[in-house]
C-alpha cells in the first residue's frame, strides 16, 4: 500500500472513530455495494445496489451523514489509490495522482455541509473512487455512459449508423469539477480532447464522445463569444449538434456567472437553450492527431 494509501486509510479510520456502530455498518455496506462499471444513463447513475446503500448513509442525521459519505470517500480511496495512479493511460495516471491529493485535502478539511448522495461534489468523488470517471483536466469523463433516447433519435436522422453506435457502445461524457477550473479554457479544453483520444486508443470499444449543456448553444457566438470555442471546436472536429431545448437549470447555470447573460435572459434577448455535442470516435481521433495539444505534457497540478 501506498503511502497516498496509508493517508486515506488513516482518515477513514478517524472519521469511522467518530460514528456509532450502526452508523459504521452503513458506511461498510456502501463500500462494498459498489456499482458494476457497466454502462450508466445520467450521473446519479451509480446501480440500484450502490444507489440504496448510499441513500441509506444520506439518511442519516445531518452531521452523521456527513462524516458517514466522507467515511465512505476515504474507505474506498485507501482501497482503489494504487491502482488509480496506474490510471488508463500515463495522462490519466498523473492526472489521478494530483486528484487523489486534491481529495485527501477536500475530505480532510470538512468544508461541505452537504456531502452526500446525491450531492454533486460527493458524486464525483464517488464516481472517480471506484473507477468510473477519470480526470482529464478540463473535464472529468464518465468511461461509459450511454446517452438518453431522444438524444439517440435526433442522432439517427442525421446518422443512422451512429445512432446504432449510441445504442450499442458506451461512450465518454465529460463533466465540469467546479472545485478545479484552472484549465477551463481554450488550451485547457484542447488538452483534454487529446487526452480522450489518448482514452479512445486505449479503449477501442468506446463509440466517441458525447457532452450536454447550455455551453454548447451555437447562440454564444452572439452572447458570450469567448465561450464560443467550447462548441466550434468539436464542431469543426467533426462533431454533431442535436437540440434539446431550455429547463431551469440550463437557465440557472448560464446567468449565474454572468451578468451580461443576465442581463440578456432578463431584456427577452438570449434564451439558454441546453444541446449536445456528438463526437464519433472516428472524427475525434482525426483532430487529434492533428492537434498540438495532442503532444502537450500533462500540467503537474
Amino acid at each position: 500500500m501506498s503511502e497516498l494509501a496509508k493517508e486515506f486509510d488513516r482518515l477513514h479510520a478517524a472519521l469511522v472513530a467518530e460514528l456509532a456502530p450502526h452508523e459504521v455498518e452503513l458506511v461498510n455496506q456502501a463500500k462494498s455495494r459498489l456499482p458494476t462499471n457497466g454502462r450508466t444513463y445520467g450521473f446519479e447513475d451509480v446501480g440500484k445496489e450502490a444507489k440504496a446503500a448510499l441513500k441509506a448513509v444520506a439518511a442519516l442525521p445531518s452531521e452523521q451523514a456527513r462524516t458517514a459519505s466522507r467515511a465512505t470517500i476515504a474507505g474506498l480511496a485507501a482501497s482503489n489509490a494504487d491502482r488509480l495512479r496506474q490510471g488508463l493511460t500515463a495522462r490519466v495516471g498523473e492526472r489521478s495522482e494530483v486528484a487523489l491529493r486534491h481529495l485527501l485535502d477536500f475530505l480532510s478539511s470538512d468544508l461541505d455541509a452537504s456531502y452526500r448522495y446525491p450531492d454533486d461534489h460527493f458524486l464525483k468523488d464517488y464516481r472517480f473512487v471506484t473507477g468510473m470517471t477519470v480526470p482529464c483536466g478540463a473535464q472529468v469523463v464518465d468511461l461509459a455512459e450511454r446517452p438518453g433516447l431522444k438524444t439517440v433519435v435526433s442522432i439517427a436522422g442525421k446518422s443512422p449508423r451512429l445512432a446504432w453506435h449510441a445504442i450499442s457502445r458506451p461512450w465518454f461524457r465529460p463533466h465540469t469539477e467546479d472545485r478545479y477550473l484552472d484549465e477551463f479554457n481554450e488550451k485547457g479544453w484542447d488538452r483534454c480532447y487529446a487526452e480522450v483520444g489518448d482514452l479512445l486508443t486505449a479503449l477501442p470499444e468506446v463509440a466517441g464522445f458525447i457532452a450536454t449543456s447550455w455551453f454548447y448553444d451555437p447562440a454564444l457566438a452572439e452572447v458570450s463569444p469567448r465561450l464560443d470555442y467550447l462548441r466550434r471546436v468539436p464542431v469543426e472536429g467533426g462533431a454533431l449538434m442535436v437540440r434539446h431545448g431550455t429547463t431551469p437549470f440550463d437557465i440557472k447555470s448560464s446567468t449565474a456567472t454572468s451578468p451580461t447573460r443576465r442581463a440578456l435572459y432578463e431584456q427577452g434577448k438570449y434564451v439558454p437553450t441546453c444541446w449536445s455535442i456528438v463526437w464519433p470516435r472516428r472524427e475525434m481521433l482525426a483532430w487529434c492527431e492533428r492537434s498540438p495539444a495532442a503532444g502537450a505534457s500533462t500540467p503537474s497540478a
